[in-house]
C-alpha cells in the first residue's frame, strides 16, 4: 500500500511539473505572438502615416510640369528633360513634393 501511495505521489509530482512547464511554454508563446501582433500593428500604422503624408504633399503632374517649365523654360528642350528632372527630384520615390521642388 505504501509503495502504491509513493507511486501515485510521484505521478502527481510529474504531472504537476509537466503542467507547470506547459503553462510556462504557452505563456512564452502567447507573449511572442502578442509581440508579433504589436510589431505588425506598428508597421501598419507607420505605412499608413507615410501614405497619408505622401497624399498630403503629392503634387499633380500639371502643377509640377508648369513649375518646371516656368522655372527652367529656357533650359528645357524636350519632354525627356522634364521627365529626367522629375526623376532627379523624386530621388527614387514615385512622387515629388513641394519640398523636393524647392531643392532645385
Amino acid at each position: 500500500m505504501k509503495h502504491q501511495l509513493a507511486k501515485i505521489e510521484d505521478l502527481r509530482d510529474n504531472l504537476k511539473e509537466a503542467l507547470i512547464q506547459d503553462i510556462k511554454y504557452n505563456t512564452i508563446r502567447l507573449a511572442q505572438q502578442w509581440d508579433q501582433l504589436y510589431q505588425l500593428d506598428m508597421q501598419m500604422q507607420h505605412n499608413l502615416e507615410q501614405q497619408i503624408q505622401a497624399k498630403k504633399s503629392y503634387l499633380s503632374l500639371k502643377y509640377s510640369t508648369s513649375f518646371l517649365i516656368d522655372k527652367e523654360s529656357e533650359k528645357i528642350k524636350s519632354i525627356d528633360e522634364i521627365e529626367n528632372t522629375f526623376q532627379d527630384l523624386a530621388a527614387g520615390k514615385a512622387y515629388i513634393t513641394k519640398k523636393d521642388t524647392k531643392q532645385g
